[in-house]
């Protein structure tokens, strides 16, 4: 209790001088299931990726029965750009997601877990604590920060499928999340120290649910 008590006077802290508008996003449009790149018709950016075998990733909304494909649009200083057909886009460090665009909630900017040493505490699947601050829509245009102190606990050993015929054996890693907006856990899979599959949430009452992200760039070599 005192964590949170603690964390609700940084919130309010921190919230001072908060942009007052935000432009809204795209609705996300993902079909049923991950279609076939060659077969939609693509902007110019999706079909040099397409040409590049550029690495994968993706990405199963459960809670709406949706998936996408989403291919490596660039990167920069350790920050991954990822993006579909549909120009949805999912921002990663080190397999977190830090940032997304194109759901029509998105999460627009996150400070502290965006550090390489919150990717390093969940990837070497040792007990240890985080701090969450995420800057979410409110739903009136303005930005609302939102924050949870996280636990990091390791959950053993687990094989996960890749796909219809590649399993593998990974570590699963839960971070529990709690604040005074509610809350979640993510959780993640890894293998040689990298996140390969991961259940991601954005915030405790988010109507997208979890972001189930299937890395296959870091699993070509399995």
């Amino acid at each position: 209790m005192r964590l949170i008590f603690a964390l609700s006077l940084l919130l309010a802290a921190c919230s001072q001088g908060q942009p007052a508008t935000v432009q809204s996003a795209l609705a996300f449009a993902a079909g049923e299931a991950a279609p076939a790149l060659a077969a939609l018709q693509q902007p110019a950016e999706m079909q040099a990726l397409i040409a590049a075998d550029a690495p994968r990733l993706i990405l199963r909304l459960p809670a709406h029965q949706r998936a996408s494909t989403l291919l490596l649009a660039g990167e920069r200083a350790g920050v991954k750009r990822w993006r579909s057909a549909d120009n949805v886009q999912i921002y990663t460090r080190e397999g977190l997601v830090i940032g997304t665009r194109g759901f029509g909630f998105d999460l627009m900017t996150t400070s502290t877990s965006t550090s390489p040493e919150a990717a390093a505490a969940i990837t070497a699947a040792l007990p240890g604590q985080l701090t969450r601050l995420h800057r979410l829509p409110d739903g009136s245009g303005a930005l609302q920060l939102q924050g949870w102190i996280c636990d990091i606990l390791p959950r053993g050993s687990e094989t996960i499928r890749l796909s219809e015929h590649r399993s593998a054996a990974t570590l699963r890693v839960e971070e529990r999340c709690h604040g005074p907006d509610g809350g979640f856990s993510n959780h993640y899979w890894l293998r040689g120290g990298k996140i390969v599959q991961s259940w991601q949430q954005i915030s405790a009452r988010s109507r997208l649910g979890q972001l189930q992200l299937l890395f296959l760039t870091e699993t070509e070599e399995i």
